[in-house]
């Protein structure tokens, strides 16, 4: 693809997706009418009435106020389907639920209103390239971590998954549950059939984050899961999936094993007992598949072993297309989910990467009953992304279709349109499809430079040829097209200017 060279290694497996203008003043033209003698017993009872009237309102307008500052509660009643307000760093909208209207559970409002610019997005890739500590964990085979069977008598302590301040979640941040005996958990879609997502087709890998001062000589935790079942592609099985990664003081990220930790059995409470192998400083990063209901962690040691956490400062990047960034990956050696191109990127930058793909999809391209126009705003927007990198989609050729490469730039720039106006404050880069279609890329680059969004040019890339046997399978990235597709669109983001 360019002049430099591409080193790989082949034994890594990679987890981680008008205003108008205001119009002239009007002002009040004095008039020569003649004197009209009004009686003084009429106009008093005029300016009466207008004081009435006056108070009235504004009784009535302080009263609406009132109201409307009173902090709204997940499932209070509401007025109208679509009405928000904003309470304490959230922003509440009200839905119909069974025949009623109330207040969602709300939202979190990104703290920084200040949008990253593309030369800033680009010099951060750049430093990213250019840091040997950014690499894809290699499996430990010195000391190899223990995961057995356990159950709830394998720990002392419980740190509930719902503690916002010691963990970092990667991906979408997941909801907390709020029913029964999965109350205090973290999950994609919740027992009660919320999603972090309407389109439950996209909902990808995730997975949280931690620092821990171990004092237990053999360095236990206990990881407890369950699955939620069916969620989207991939499960019909409904096997649910977690890996773990692990950096001990000093040393370099390693994973316990390629392919995770594997249940098969949905709504069965799962306790994973973990022996690092030893006491002492550790950073933990446990990746789950999407289907996985998270309660928290089982602790030899206390509570205040795992650090507490000021604020993430990641940078947030959201990646939205079709089943390669869902992401599938086919590969005939031992692989897992997380072995997608999103979570490489994610490794290999320190930004939480987000996945938004829905396998078949595209901008024209019907799945799951939808296009990329049906969940640009309504499923992105939420996740607060500073950055949303659109990819092309080879669906969109789909011979039953026809759609031509001017129908779906033009689409494209619809898309991206709709997206600017729900938040101007986002970067939005659009990248060819990864396979070089030159005719997609010509137009693409056509609505780029009308709408001014940085592009990224996959049309002389031949890593993605189809005739390319090692970085495709079935149409999908192996695992070491999965690293190289990482490693272009991070060297494509540093060129931009």
């Amino acid at each position: 693809m360019y002049s430099r060279k591409l080193r790989i290694d082949r034994n890594f497996s990679s987890v981680t997706g008008p205003g108008s203008r205001p119009s002239k003043p009007t002002y009040l033209q004095p008039r020569n009418v003649p004197y009209t003698w009004h009686n003084p017993y009429d106009f008093a009872m005029k300016i009466r009435a207008v004081l009435v009237l006056a108070l009235c309102s504004a009784f009535s307008f302080t009263s609406l106020q009132a109201y409307s500052n009173v902090p709204p509660k997940p499932a209070a009643k509401c007025s109208k389907v679509g009405v928000t307000q904003t309470f304490n760093k959230k922003k509440y909208t009200c839905i119909k639920s069974k025949e009623k209207l109330i207040f969602n559970k709300g939202v979190p409002i990104s703290q920084s209103s200040a949008p990253i610019s593309p030369a800033k997005f680009s010099q951060l890739a750049s430093a990213a390239m250019q840091d040997s500590t950014m690499q894809v964990p290699t499996v430990e085979t010195n000391r190899p971590v223990k995961i057995v069977t356990g159950s709830a008598s394998d720990y002392k302590n419980f740190l509930q998954a719902a503690s916002a301040d010691v963990f970092y979640f990667n991906g979408p941040t997941p909801l907390i549950e709020t029913n029964g005996n999965h109350a205090g958990a973290r999950s994609l879609v919740t027992l009660d059939n919320r999603s972090v997502y309407k389109s439950k087709a996209a909902l990808p890998p995730w997975g949280v984050t931690f620092s821990f001062d171990i004092k237990d000589p053999q360095g236990r935790f206990v990881v407890v899961t369950s699955a939620v079942g069916n969620v989207g592609p991939g499960f019909a099985n409904d096997a649910s999936t977690w890996r773990l990664a692990f950096k001990r003081n000093g040393e370099a990220w390693k994973y316990q094993n390629i392919e995770g930790i594997n249940h098969n059995s949905p709504g069965k409470k799962f306790y994973d007992l973990v022996s690092l192998g030893s006491a002492g400083s550790y950073s933990i990063q446990l990746q789950f598949t999407s289907n996985i209901t998270f309660y928290g962690l089982g602790l030899h040691d206390s509570l205040d072993s795992i650090s507490k956490i000021k604020n993430d400062g990641r940078l947030r990047v959201l990646l939205f297309g079709d089943s390669w960034t869902f992401p599938i990956l086919n590969d005939d050696k031992l692989h897992s989910q997380f072995d997608g191109y999103p979570t490489i990127l994610s490794w290999l930058t320190g930004w939480n990467i987000i996945a938004a793909g829905v396998p078949g999809q595209g901008y024209l391209a019907p799945s799951a009953g939808e296009t990329y126009k049906d969940r640009i705003v309504r499923d992105v927007i939420p996740t607060n992304p500073a950055v949303v990198i659109l990819t092309g989609s080879p669906n969109d050729h789909n011979p039953a279709y026809k759609f031509t490469a001017e129908q779906i730039a033009e689409e494209v720039a619809n898309v991206i349109k709709s997206l600017k106006s729900a938040n101007p404050n986002i970067l939005i880069i659009l990248a060819t499809t990864f396979d070089g279609n030159p005719n997609d890329a010509a137009q693409y680059k056509i609505q780029a430079k009308k709408l001014n969004v940085p592009i990224l040019d996959f049309t002389n890339n031949k890593d993605f040829d189809w005739s390319n046997k090692v970085n495709l399978v079935q149409g999908h990235p192996s695992v070491i097209g999965s690293q190289v597709l990482a490693r272009d669109l991070l060297e494509l983001i540093a060129r931009i200017q």
